[in-house]
């Protein structure tokens, strides 16, 4: 998930101002949405004009899908950072957990974003998508592949195919990773949007909680398969 370095200095000072215009953008998302976002507003602030915006992006929908594309790689460098500060396997998948958890909250509407399955205007780089969100969370997959004994190697990013992005994976085991998902992405989202501050529950005592409960799915999940 790297970028190639801008060479020349009319690349380098076109790569800085995409990028405080991805800034601006970023910042709109975060204060009113993705609605929030206007090509006019982020214009004036640059101090350039609308045509000299365009100039750099060539719609609306071309800067979010560059947006979308920075958080995941911003995502997956807080995993990857999670997951080489911890020891075991174990602790790994429960930091990269908390990591994730961690930057979803502080990043909630572009993580809102992140969840956009399509940019509409953007649908023929639906694959570049598909790739960025998988890469984004692989380290995590990896560990808990590694937790269950289950021999995975992902599928190189230029053989993707959309409709299957993560490759030979065992069902019951994409099962156990769709469940782990949607119960620590539920309570993420229950928290960002407030439902959890009337409950009388810590957000971060049933986070630990779930974390627990879904390396008990995966064990579970081995076994099963190891049976079969």
């Amino acid at each position: 998930m790297t970028e190639t370095e801008p060479t020349s200095r009319r690349e380098r000072i076109r790569q800085l101002t995409q990028d405080e215009i991805k800034s601006i953008a970023m910042r709109q998302v975060a204060e009113g949405g993705v609605q929030h976002i206007s090509m006019n507003a982020i214009a004036k602030e640059m101090g350039m004009s609308g045509p000299a915006l365009y100039r750099y992006f060539q719609n609306k929908q071309a800067l979010l899908m560059d947006v979308v594309s920075d958080g995941f790689c911003s995502m997956h460098e807080a995993i990857v950072t999670a997951d080489e500060t911890a020891g075991s396997v174990e602790d790994r998948i429960l930091a990269m957990g908390r990591a994730y958890r961690r930057w979803a909250k502080e990043n909630s509407e572009v993580y809102g974003l992140l969840l956009s399955t399509t940019i509409p205007g953007e649908e023929d780089r639906s694959l570049e998508l598909c790739i960025a969100s998988r890469d984004a969370v692989m380290p995590l997959i990896l560990a808990v592949a590694e937790y269950a004994q289950l021999e995975f190697t992902p599928v190189p990013s230029e053989e993707i195919d959309v409709e299957n992005p993560y490759g030979d994976i065992p069902e019951r085991f994409r099962y156990v990773m769709i469940r782990m998902w949607s119960r620590l992405h539920g309570l993420i989202m229950l928290e960002i949007h407030g439902h959890m501050d009337q409950s009388g529950i810590d957000p971060d005592e049933i986070f630990e909680m779930e974390l627990d409960d879904t390396l008990g799915l995966v064990k579970r999940a081995t076994e099963l398969l190891k049976a079969n």
